[in-house]
């Protein structure tokens, strides 16, 4: 599949982010997963680390939806600023 346009792309992300089962679900996610790792016994190192290890990824998965959207806001003032006519000066400095 074809990458799509960063701008469009990032119009995505903001909808996904701003969706509010996107919140609740990993809102939901890691409270889940914090509950459990209080349920671990005190010599449980594995199963705490797992459980830690879990919520890193959901926070993976949502910082790279942030960082698309980043990329996209970017990419739109980018591309705006180029369309702008300037004069010759204001081209040069």
């Amino acid at each position: 599949m074809a990458e799509l346009d960063p701008i469009r792309r990032g119009m995505q992300a903001s909808e996904i982010i701003n969706n509010e089962l996107w919140k609740e679900a990993f809102d939901g996610l890691q409270a889940a997963y914090m509950t459990e790792a209080l349920k671990c016994g005190p010599k449980d190192d594995l199963g705490r680390f797992r459980i830690i290890e879990a919520i890193r990824q959901v926070d993976t998965v949502k910082a790279h939806f942030e960082a698309v959207l980043a990329t996209g806001k970017l990419t739109a003032e980018q591309a705006k600023q180029f369309e702008e006519p300037r004069s010759l000066l204001r081209r040069v400095f």
